[in-house]
């Protein structure tokens, strides 16, 4: 089984909490493989995610599982996942993924350049 930490907006009312809570799903769909973490992170001046479903509370108990493990230092991620823009990516795992919107632009800023070399894969959705 694969420790796979999800570092992303999963609570935030934005688009990029949007495709945060699209890969959770997905993750989720293959839990037989996937042990799941989340690293909430904040995004902007967005709103969060208020409903009380099982989702929501799926999502809270995922939250804390992570929080526990992190300061019980007992968890090394074996993947990362890291849905937000480039400068934020960090190398926390053997294998990370960086999934941003990216932009529409024919010049990025060197600094994202110099984060995505941090990344094993790069998924840019529009």
């Amino acid at each position: 089984m694969y420790k796979v930490i999800l570092k992303a907006p999963v609570l935030s009312r934005s688009g990029y909490g949007e495709h945060s809570r699209f890969v959770l799903r997905s993750l989720m769909r293959r839990e037989d493989i996937f042990d799941i973490y989340v690293m909430n992170i904040n995004w902007g001046a967005t709103g969060i995610v208020p409903e009380d479903t099982e989702e929501r509370r799926w999502i809270d108990f995922l939250i804390h599982k992570t929080i526990h493990a992190v300061q019980q230092n007992n968890t090394q991620f074996d993947i990362s996942l890291q849905v937000t823009i480039p400068n934020e990516w960090e190398k926390i795992a053997p294998i990370n993924i960086g999934y941003t919107a990216g932009i529409e632009t024919t010049k990025v800023a060197p600094h994202w350049i110099e984060k995505s070399r941090l990344m094993d894969k790069i998924i840019v959705v529009s």
